[in-house]
């Protein structure tokens, strides 16, 4: 069914959080009456089992709904899932398995080399932290990009004879600090 934003009348796309056209926020239908309202936080997934976008999502559900009775179960962030385990639908664990013990090639490697890959999709902040140091700019909130707020945080690497040469990178990650994506180009985030 399609669907026009109420401020211009342009039609939108399914997950469209603001009109193409003007701007304006899009506010999704009011649920029924009898509906519960689950937002992606409140919502639990098996972990490693459903795609994050599609986890994140605010849903209105039958009171009766299996899901609605999975909704806020107790989610302990500081432990790694295990199979079966629920996790929240705006967590990275969602989508992404805890990749196991840190690789020698990481441990051994230098900052420079660690920068890059995805060793460190699905590991807990602490671990990343073993790695690259602690940040210089402690978790930054950045968005909340529907139903799922990410984090920036900065490392950096000083070296050259003087240690007056800087490498940056950031790492983002959820709120329950598990991490999910790494880029070497983050002066846009430093202002």
């Amino acid at each position: 069914m399609a669907s026009f934003c109420s401020s211009c009348g342009t039609e939108t796309v399914q997950n469209q959080f603001h009109c193409s056209t003007c701007g304006a926020q899009i506010i999704e239908a009011m649920p029924a009456s009898d509906q519960v309202v689950l937002e992606g936080r409140e919502r639990r997934f098996l972990y490693d089992s459903t795609p994050l976008l599609e986890a994140r999502k605010t849903v209105y559900l039958d009171p009766n709904d299996p899901e609605v009775a999975r909704a806020n179960s107790p989610f302990d962030p500081s432990k790694i899932p295990q199979e079966g385990d629920l996790v929240p639908g705006n967590c990275v664990w969602v989508s992404f398995a805890y990749p196991g013990p840190i690789p020698a090639h990481v441990r051994g490697g230098t900052f420079e080399s660690n920068i890059t890959g995805d060793w460190l999709i699905g590991r807990p902040k602490t671990e990343v932290n073993q790695i690259l140091g602690a940040p210089f700019v402690q978790v930054r909130e950045i968005q909340d990009l529907g139903g799922f707020t990410i984090f920036l945080s900065l490392y950096k690497e000083e070296f050259g004879l003087f240690k007056q040469k800087v490498r940056v990178a950031g790492v983002w990650f959820d709120e329950y600090d598990v991490a999910f994506r790494i880029e070497d180009h983050v002066n846009a985030y430093l202002g």
